[in-house]
């Protein structure tokens, strides 16, 4: 299931919207203010090292990528926190490493829950995903509890 959920093809979408989530911190702000709700906006420190990603994108460095986000000094529930868990989470996505996409996306969508930092559309197809990885990761347990535990989660999602 994981190689046809995380086909080269979709690494090229993740890819895409890691990109479309850069492009959202410029235009995001703008769309708010005409729907009349207060945008988001990110810290110094976080634009900055949103700076530093592109090239490193397209050189296809993603343990930089990682590094630089990790490095990244944010509030805690902030939208920074959001946002950078959120891009962790495509970039473990599109190098495989979907286990570790998990904890991040998790979280991601727990602040956007509460706060409503990230769009809907986003939202949706980040927990249809969890939902796949979670059945995914239980189906493949040969532990009957983390069977239990991942298939729950898959559910709920």
């Amino acid at each position: 299931m994981r190689a046809l959920l995380f086909s080269t093809r979709n690494h090229r979408r993740f890819l895409a919207h890691a990109i479309a989530s850069l492009a959202f911190l410029a235009g995001f702000g703008t769309a708010l203010a005409q729907e009349g709700k207060v945008p988001h906006s990110v810290s110094e420190k976080t634009s900055e090292a949103l700076q530093k990603l592109r090239p490193l994108q397209e050189a296809q460095n993603f343990a930089a990528m990682l590094a630089i986000l990790e490095a990244v000094p944010f509030v805690p529930n902030s939208y920074d926190e959001a946002l950078i868990l959120d891009m962790k989470g495509r970039i473990f996505a599109m190098t495989n490493q979907l286990t570790k996409a998990i904890a991040p996306w998790e979280r991601a969508i727990e602040l956007s829950d509460q706060f409503r930092y990230l769009p809907e559309r986003q939202v949706m197809e980040t927990v249809l995903l969890l939902a796949q990885l979670h059945g995914s990761e239980g189906s493949s347990s040969k532990v009957p509890a983390q069977q239990k535990l991942h298939l729950d989660k898959a559910v709920k999602y």
